[in-house]
């Protein structure tokens, strides 16, 4: 008899104790597991912040991600004019054509072919204050509109990703733009 198992004359107290050991041995297995998967998702993620718990329940490690984080990863490696964002459910991604998920007039899209659109320049296309206002029509709850589609809109129009950037970032010191929450902007 190893000393892990009660002698069948063994007290309440002592049966206890030996569960207790055991459940505590099997807590602190299952915390190394849940480590060492954080870590391997979080290699392969690219350092996206991960969160993996024991769910005893189902017997099954659940990981938990940030669906906004996720998407801004998506994006940054799918090829215009696929776009991924985030669905009114907040649980599910669509992916797709970028104009037709955002329900984009074409022709504020509009760019000589090979030609780079400079932002920043007045007159040319496209009018990031234009994609910022069709993309708030489409809005219905006022939260805002993804910074990632701005960005892959202009990104598909010619437009660099740096560009995008430094313009909404202009747009922000000038009060012209604001963020409701993160990640997502709205005209003034």
């Amino acid at each position: 008899m190893t000393n892990s198992e009660a002698p069948p004359e063994a007290s309440i107290e002592e049966r206890f104790r030996i569960v207790h050991d055991h459940l505590d041995l099997v807590d602190r297995t299952l915390d190394e597991l849940a480590s060492e998967l954080e870590t391997e998702l979080e290699a392969v993620l690219e350092d996206t912040p991960v969160d993996i718990e024991y769910d005893i329940d189902t017997g099954s490690f659940q990981a938990a991600l940030s669906i906004e984080h996720v998407v801004s990863r998506l994006n940054e490696r799918l090829e215009p004019p696929l776009f991924a964002r985030v669905e009114d459910d907040a649980e599910t991604i669509r992916i797709g054509d970028i104009r037709r998920l955002y329900e984009i007039d074409p022709e504020t899209l509009a760019v000589e072919e090979g030609h780079t659109t400079s932002i920043a320049e007045p007159g040319q296309r496209p009018a990031l204050k234009d994609i910022i206002r069709q993309l708030q029509q489409t809005d219905e709850q006022r939260v805002g509109v993804p910074e990632s589609a701005v960005i892959e809109l202009c990104t598909y129009a010619g437009c660099s990703r740096e560009d995008v950037r430094d313009e909404l970032q202009r747009l922000r010191d000038q009060g012209e733009i604001y963020s409701p929450k993160q990640g997502y902007v709205r005209l003034v």
